[in-house]
């Protein structure tokens, strides 16, 4: 369950993307002024701005290891900064390009485009190493695993597990697909299409296994959030709540809403303080707090 804690206030527009790690109670933001904002849990609307990016800023993740904020900034590239004075480490230009999710994969960025694309890119050298053209209409959706260096995405054919030491393609699911597809997500041995209506659960290791359907009790989802380590699924509603979804031994069960709503759509979740807390960024530029419980 989900219990309101407080909105964090700071940023002058939408709040785009959290980062951060989730075994610490310190975050990330960016904001569609490109704002990069650093918070703590317990110090409510007191965060520290690092950084102003000259650009939209939709998608930004954290390095713990190398304590690097990596940020995806649309028509003009990827930049990695330090992620305390918030000076720039590296950068690599990508113009005429919109991006939608960054994600960090041990020595990997997975970034998706407007054009359909996925680009891999060295964590270290900000190289781009290889793309991937799905063929789709929309920016292809990406999941992450527990496995090193894998993840999904979704293409014209279906989802691919993707390996990134040798480039190829591990396993292919859900060639039956339709385009209502909004969010793909890996927790354990499952893995989780999400469309406005219902999921589609499949377990990955099991080949004989039938998918699960799981139909929503009367709400309309618009996005999937899911953490390698974390408790549960997290689902966003078109009415701005997130919703709770837990898999428990064979099936998967529908949690309680939050009660609390955004005045806005949710652009992100992020888990965090050793996964006892949700984030949530919203349009409405607030930063939403909940306790799991």
């Amino acid at each position: 369950m989900l219990d309101f804690v407080s909105f964090f206030e700071g940023h002058k527009g939408a709040v785009l993307s959290l980062a951060g790690d989730p075994e610490e109670n310190y975050f990330y933001s960016s904001g569609i002024e490109g704002l990069i904002v650093r918070w703590s849990l317990n110090k409510p609307n007191e965060g520290d701005v690092i950084t102003r990016l000259p650009g939209l800023v939709p998608s930004i993740c954290y390095s713990k290891n190398h304590d690097l904020i990596y940020a995806a900034i649309n028509q003009k590239g990827i930049i990695a900064m330090d992620s305390t004075t918030g000076k720039k480490v590296n950068s690599v230009a990508i113009p005429a390009t919109s991006f939608n999710r960054l994600l960090l994969l041990d020595d990997y960025l997975i970034v998706n485009t407007n054009k359909s694309e996925l680009l891999i890119i060295e964590a270290n050298t900000l190289k781009v190493v290889f793309r991937i053209k799905t063929g789709t209409s929309e920016p292809p959706l990406i999941a992450s695993t527990n496995k090193t260096n894998t993840f999904w995405f979704k293409d014209t054919k279906g989802l691919q597990l993707m390996n990134l030491a040798n480039r190829e393609v591990e396993k292919s699911l859900f060639a039956e697909l339709t385009g209502n597809s909004i969010g793909i997500g890996a927790m354990g041995d499952y893995l989780m299409v999400l469309e406005p209506t219902e999921m589609i659960i499949q377990n990955t290791r099991k080949k004989s296994s039938n998918p699960i359907l799981l139909k929503s009790a009367g709400d309309t989802f618009s996005g999937l959030h899911s953490g390698v380590n974390a408790p549960a699924l997290l689902a966003v509603t078109n009415d701005h709540a997130i919703m709770e979804l837990k898999i428990t031994g064979k099936t998967i069960e529908n949690g309680l809403k939050s009660k609390i709503l955004h005045n806005g759509p949710i652009n992100d979740l992020l888990w965090s303080e050793n996964h006892k807390f949700v984030l949530s960024a919203s349009a409405d530029k607030y930063i939403g707090v909940w306790r799991f419980n």
